[in-house]
């Protein structure tokens, strides 16, 4: 990794934290604006080494600002796991799509990804909080979120490029 992707990632994830604290929900469901700033990460990276960083920074971010009742220890696992099996589907797709499809493609699968894995390890971690099941979730709040993040990934990305290209 050079500097400036470092650089980069580090004000990504910051932008992405304030993002995340300002964004009020839509329809009830605040987007995981994290998500779509790891998978970014990710892709303009473009290193299995650096991918495993960008999970563990994004698992520290995650963990430090959840609203999940006990969901300190679930998001921080989360989005490492998260992030390896992104970093994966990202190269491949990239085979066959350009870096904008591939976000949004992205974006909806990795947040499905992301919200399954969590309400699972919350469920045997901390446990769910009560009427809460891990397919009521999905439903509820996972799925509308993967369509928010549908779009929000490849607009962020392309935010991205156009300014990096202008440094």
């Amino acid at each position: 990794m050079d500097i400036r992707k470092i650089t980069l990632s580090g004000v990504l994830f910051a932008a992405g934290l304030i993002i995340h604290q300002l964004m009020p929900p839509i329809f009830g469901v605040t987007p995981d604006v994290q998500l779509a700033v790891l998978f970014i990460v990710i892709l303009i990276n473009g290193s299995f080494k650096s991918t495993i960083a960008a999970g563990i920074v994004s698992g520290i971010i995650t963990s430090l600002t959840t609203k999940f009742p006990g969901g300190q220890v679930p998001n921080f696992v989360e989005k490492i796991i998260t992030s390896i099996i992104m970093y994966f589907v990202i190269v491949f797709i990239l085979k066959f799509a350009n870096k904008i499809i591939t976000m949004a493609i992205v974006g909806l699968l990795g947040t499905i990804l992301s919200g399954f894995i969590f309400l699972t390890l919350a469920l045997y971690i901390v446990g769910l909080p009560s009427g809460l099941t891990v397919n009521i979730g999905i439903i509820s709040v996972v799925l509308p979120a993967a369509v928010i993040n549908l779009f929000l990934t490849p607009v962020l990305y392309k935010i991205v490029e156009k300014s990096s290209k202008a440094v």
